[in-house]
């Protein structure tokens, strides 16, 4: 679902940090050196201006993402491996979190990177991705700088932002899901998230069928580019996402962004 007035808000915030786009990312031919692997940086956000969770219709029971099946990321190490946590203090987005911390409509959720080898499309594997919501940003005295972008220590009393994630019961966290990224002469990412709020209006306390209420649910998959942002809009939240490319293990350097074939 696509929402043009926050995504050319969003689109605002971007400019205003100074980003690069570039063109796709080319799948090599089969004398190639090794493919390249790719670094993916996903910034999950929330819709903090009027309330639009009230005024449009939500499914009683918006699904699940296919969590019991998907990779979980693995801790960082000194030498690249499949799905491994990248440290948090190497983020290209720290502008972008920044910008949302500075906007009266956006606030900043959770920050999640890791690298991966290309898998082909269709039979790529998904990803959990999944964090407690941490509490909303105070506001900053008038005149004072904002904090800085907490990829590092939660400050006292917040919830952490973990990137090398434990096993996440199903869906019992605030923020759950799925990433998927696969290579199909393009690249594709697939983003399925469930959003549960931890405090909700009193119309979504209880649902008419005497069912809890399921969450906002995001599910959406978007052609990429590398080097470039891309936004996955939802009335309620919302993720931004960069995926760059990077030497495979043993390989030669990163592809220079030639458009695909």
């Amino acid at each position: 679902m696509q929402h043009p007035s926050a995504h050319a808000a969003l689109r605002a915030l971007a400019f205003a940090a100074g980003l690069a786009c570039a063109a796709p990312t080319p799948v090599p031919a089969p004398d190639a050196p090794p493919p390249d692997w790719f670094e993916v940086e996903l910034l999950v956000f929330r819709h903090t201006g009027p309330d639009q969770s009230t005024t449009e219709t939500w499914p009683d029971a918006p699904g699940r993402p296919a969590v019991d099946a998907a990779l979980e990321l693995e801790p960082t190490a000194l030498d690249p491996i499949p799905f491994m946590a990248l440290p948090p203090d190497r983020s290209r987005l720290s502008k972008e979190w920044d910008a949302l911390r500075r906007s009266a409509r956006f606030e900043p959720l959770a920050y999640f990177a890791w690298v991966q080898p290309p898998f082909e499309r269709g039979s790529a594997p998904a990803l959990r991705i999944g964090s407690p919501a941490p509490p909303p940003a105070p506001v900053p005295p008038a005149g004072a700088e904002p904090p800085a972008p907490p990829f590092g220590a939660p400050a006292a009393g917040s919830a952490p932002l973990a990137v090398a994630l434990p096993t996440l019961p199903p869906l019992h966290t605030p923020l759950d899901g799925t990433a998927t990224l696969g290579l199909q002469r393009y690249l594709y990412l697939t983003i399925d998230l469930v959003l549960r709020p931890t405090v909700l209006p009193p119309e979504f306390a209880l649902r008419p069928e005497g069912t809890a209420f399921g969450g906002f649910r995001l599910t959406e998959t978007r052609r990429m580019r590398s080097k470039e942002l891309h936004y996955f809009d939802h009335p309620v939240f919302g993720v931004i996402a960069l995926i760059t490319p990077r030497p495979a293990p043993g390989g030669q350097p990163a592809a220079s962004g030639a458009r695909a074939p």
